[in-house]
């Protein structure tokens, strides 16, 4: 027998859980969530988020960190500042890069980019 509840029911019932069984109820609709928009996603949608999702390439990110933590310190050489230089162009490239795909991205939602940024957890200025 299958038990059929309204969406106000299912409301009042996981405000009954306690924490453990919320967390793990919030865990299995998520889950769900998640299973349901994969298979919803067309080939172009999913080609879209595996390039939004590869991310700039981590030795790169920590260069820039340690030459911008030493230029903050005690200053760069030449050749150092050039490399700092480079990789910041870089990843500025990177993120208009990204940014036009999240903007494809919208499109073929149909909806606008901050709320496509929001279904990905991303947050401006952190693109």
């Amino acid at each position: 027998m299958s038990l059929q509840l309204s969406f106000s029911d299912l409301i009042k019932r996981a405000a009954d859980l306690n924490l453990e069984e919320y967390e793990k109820f919030i865990s299995s609709v998520n889950k769900l969530r998640a299973k349901k928009r994969h298979s919803n996603v067309s080939e172009e949608e999913s080609a879209l988020l595996t390039k939004i999702n590869k991310g700039f390439p981590n030795e790169k990110w920590q260069q820039i960190q340690k030459l911008d933590n030493k230029m903050e310190a005690s200053g760069l050489s030449k050749s150092e500042h050039a490399e700092l230089t480079s990789l910041t162009e870089e990843y500025e490239e990177y993120t208009v890069y990204r940014l036009r795909l999240l903007k494809k991205l919208a499109l073929l939602r149909g909806i606008s980019l901050e709320e496509v940024m929001q279904q990905l957890g991303l947050q401006y200025g952190k693109v």
